[in-house]
């Protein structure tokens, strides 16, 4: 919040919908990666989607946003989050890799470019 990477979603009557974190520049733990970036441009990486559930499409009005800050958004994700690994390959996010967070743990990460 303090580094303004925070962003809330809002239903149109003013109640809160989601939340989302967008870092524009280098993300540490995407420096190593089993596999391979599209590219090493300049990047966004999406961070701690969630819905309140109150409201359809938190995501891709997320999606929209960041898209609209900087055209290239990396995200990762664990195997066994499906509904998110299923949106983010609708949202035609594409596969680079394996990366590991800062405790080791596996992630599945995705790149997408406008």
């Amino acid at each position: 919040i303090e580094n303004g990477y925070s962003h809330v979603v809002m239903t149109e009557d003013g109640c809160l919908a989601g939340v989302f974190c967008l870092i524009i520049g280098r993300d540490p733990t995407y420096s190593v990666i089993d596999g391979a970036w599209l590219d090493d441009s300049a990047y966004g990486t999406i961070h701690r989607i969630a819905s309140s559930g109150i409201e359809k499409g938190v995501a891709d009005c997320c999606l929209a946003f960041c898209l609209s800050k900087i055209g290239n958004i990396r995200i990762d994700t664990h195997t066994d989050n499906v509904p998110m690994r299923r949106w983010i390959l609708k949202s035609s996010f594409v596969f680079c890799g394996i990366i590991h967070t800062h405790d080791g743990s596996p992630r599945l990460a995705f790149q997408l470019k406008k």
